[in-house]
């Protein structure tokens, strides 16, 4: 793992560096005790060694409980989706992953639940709204599920017009790369497959196969394209597979489409000073320690590049 190594080595904190290390090889037993000494319950400050630690033992969370649901232990599951949710209580997808988990498992006013919170925190996430609807719908509750189908109606219709509509006009006036991608994001959507497909990339990813992760990963953006994580993970695939400027081209990507993805600025600069490419390198980093100045992998790197000791004719340390 040369890319998720190099950074791993340059954060501060030993608890981190081991729980992040557990974490990729699907230790999350392991990760978790490592992870929950550091990781702080408020929000801590961006970039520090308590928000990496928070954001390694909340996907710790949510990788365990996908395994137990591959395992049909849904109620684990949901206990495990609960636990990060706690975590991260404004992210409305761990919400509709709990609510998921519990319905499965036959916990339906727990679901519903947990579809309310998700879509109380963000209104326009069409699965959540569906799945609200479908349990109220179980429960007998006719009238809350009829104004939850609206909705679900009116988001739908959306999801196909807006991209539509921007992809006409991208076509028509020449622009067939944008146009064809904005037309795969009205048409060729496929959440479920997308899911699928993201999942098994990572799993790929954790297993260092780094050309199978890729070519699940780009099947995934195939189905969702404007999906920033992907497109980083991609890269980091891509990278750790020798394919730098494959890697480079995904993290501009991920970038281009949340600016404020911080960690797609780091990978895409650490790539960066890696093929001689030091001041983009350094304006990547200093975006990253602008937002979060504690990040100390970015630190170390920008520190690393003024002091001289990576050659920017070759990108590599001295």
């Amino acid at each position: 793992m040369y890319l998720l190594g190099e950074i791993r080595q340059l954060l501060g904190n030993y608890h981190v560096k081991s729980g992040i290390y557990h974490y990729y090889r699907s230790e999350y037993k392991q990760a978790e005790e490592f992870l929950t000494r550091v990781a702080a319950s408020s929000d801590p400050a961006p970039g520090s060694d308590e928000a990496v630690a928070l954001h390694y033992l909340t996907h710790t969370y949510l990788s365990a409980a996908e395994r137990d649901e591959t395992l049909g232990e849904d109620a684990r599951a949901a206990e495990t989706y609960a636990r990060a949710a706690a975590l991260r209580p404004s992210f409305p997808d761990i919400h509709y992953r709990l609510g998921r988990a519990r319905q499965r498992a036959g916990n339906l006013p727990g679901a519903i639940a947990a579809f309310s919170s998700s879509v109380a925190l963000n209104p326009r996430y069409l699965a959540a709204r569906r799945a609200l609807a479908f349990g109220l719908l179980s429960l007998g509750k006719r009238e809350e599920a009829i104004g939850e189908f609206q909705q679900v109606f009116a988001l739908t219709v959306a999801s196909v017009e807006s991209p539509f509509r921007a992809g006409m006009k991208a076509l028509g006036e020449g622009k067939v790369e944008h146009g064809e991608e904005l037309m795969r994001d009205a048409f060729a959507r496929d959440p479920g497959r997308f899911d699928y497909h993201f999942k098994r990339g990572i799993a790929r990813l954790k297993a260092e196969e780094w050309e199978a992760a890729a070519e699940e990963l780009r099947e995934a953006i195939s189905l969702n394209s404007t999906y920033a994580d992907a497109h980083s993970y991609l890269g980091v695939a891509l990278a750790e597979a020798g394919d730098l400027e494959g890697a480079i081209r995904a993290f501009r990507r991920s970038i281009a489409i949340n600016p404020a993805y911080m960690i797609a600025h780091l990978n895409l600069a650490f790539v960066l000073a890696n093929v001689g490419e030091v001041k983009e390198s350094e304006s990547h980093l200093g975006a990253v320690l602008a937002r979060e100045p504690g990040n100390t992998a970015a630190a170390f790197k920008l520190e690393e590049i003024r002091s001289g000791r990576v050659d920017p004719k070759r990108g590599v340390r001295r």
